[in-house]
């Protein structure tokens, strides 16, 4: 992740612009940024993101840090598909706050009165059409220890929670009213300072919390799990196919034989993970890596066709159109307007 120290970070447009805060202490524990595009969020925050929509308004995340333990608000309007890396020795959870919509986190189903677990897995697939939410993680020994204290149980006879929880509304409002009490977001920058004299026993009032509403909620048999991990297995299986090939524009039935299942059964599975369908899903990850060309100042307007034949499309016209729909301007303009401002 970007160094953090008391640095506000806004990204406009494709230029990364750096400020420091004004009479702001240098809190390293505290961060804040801004996104008008979700790749500028990529850059930052080392995840991997497919956008899947074009929508306005400015993403921002904001939140702290203390290296064992981390809690974030996240405003991301575009409809997104984010992949990210897990640390196996953390419990990492997700609660959405957008009432009404639905959430899809590693192929399980929820919404706003949903607690995901995401546990025992090295990284995690979030689809939202608007990623409104809360996130963090804690050390699994210490929410472990927790949780075996409520239960009455030696901590190696804890299972961990994974899935989805179902909150009643009581245990919602508690679980958001005290995490937005512990980083309060429309005054991160002066309450930095609180947050560091903190950030000790933050782990320990994260990790109680959670562990409660899973004490709770009987942990050991959460609402919602996956059926099986087959169908993360098959998206990962067709991602390394996918990277394998480069940019090549791999078709449904080399994406079956590399996985040795029908094309029915990887597509439910790219549905049940990722919200959409395996060709979609790899064709705007193409997509992606022409726009990242775009802004790296690689291809120029003229490139602008060699830069979507690398990348499997043949047809320019359609990729035209559908970059449009997703990115809200045409290929060219986005080259046009990073030239410019590199000048």
């Amino acid at each position: 992740m970007t160094d953090q120290g008391g640095y506000l970070y806004e990204i406009a447009m494709q230029k990364l612009k750096r400020h420091p805060k004004r009479n702001a202490p240098r809190v390293p524990s505290t961060f804040e940024h801004s996104f008008r595009e979700v790749d500028e969020m990529t850059e930052t925050f080392r995840v991997e993101v497919t956008q899947l929509s074009h929508a306005t308004g400015v993403g921002r995340i904001v939140g702290y840090t203390t290296g064992a333990a981390s809690l974030s608000h996240v405003d991301l309007p575009q409809e997104t598909i984010v992949r990210t890396d897990l640390d196996p020795n953390s419990v990492s959870f997700t609660l959405p706050l957008n009432a009404g919509e639905l959430w899809t986190v590693n192929g399980v189903e929820g919404r706003s009165s949903t607690l995901f677990f995401n546990t025992n897995v090295d990284e995690t697939y979030i689809y939202a059409k608007r990623r409104l939410s809360i996130v963090g993680h804690v050390r699994k020994d210490r929410f472990l220890n927790i949780l075996g204290a409520l239960l009455g149980k030696d901590q190696d006879a804890v299972s961990l929670p994974s899935g989805a929880i179902d909150l009643t509304p009581s245990q919602r409002k508690q679980l958001v009213s005290q995490m937005l009490t512990w980083f309060p977001v429309d005054r991160l920058e002066s309450d930095a300072a609180v947050l560091e004299a903190r950030k000790d026993s933050v782990e320990s009032e994260i990790a109680h919390l959670l562990a409660s509403v899973a004490a709770q909620t009987g942990h050991e048999t959460p609402s919602r799990v996956p059926s099986t991990r087959t169908s993360i297995d098959l998206v990962r299986s067709a991602e390394h196919q996918f990277d394998e090939g480069g940019s090549e524009a791999l078709g449904l039935a080399d994406l079956c034989a590399a996985a040795n299942v029908s094309a029915p059964t990887l597509t439910s599975a790219f549905r049940e993970v990722t919200g959409t369908t395996p060709m979609r899903f790899f064709m705007l990850k193409r997509l992606a890596r022409v726009r990242n060309e775009l802004l790296s100042g690689r291809a120029s307007v003229s490139a602008v066709k060699q830069a979507g034949l690398r990348h499997g499309f043949v047809q320019l016209g359609r990729m035209s159109a559908i970059y449009r729909s997703v990115y809200g301007e045409n290929p060219s303009q986005t080259a046009r307007d990073f030239c410019a401002s590199s000048k």
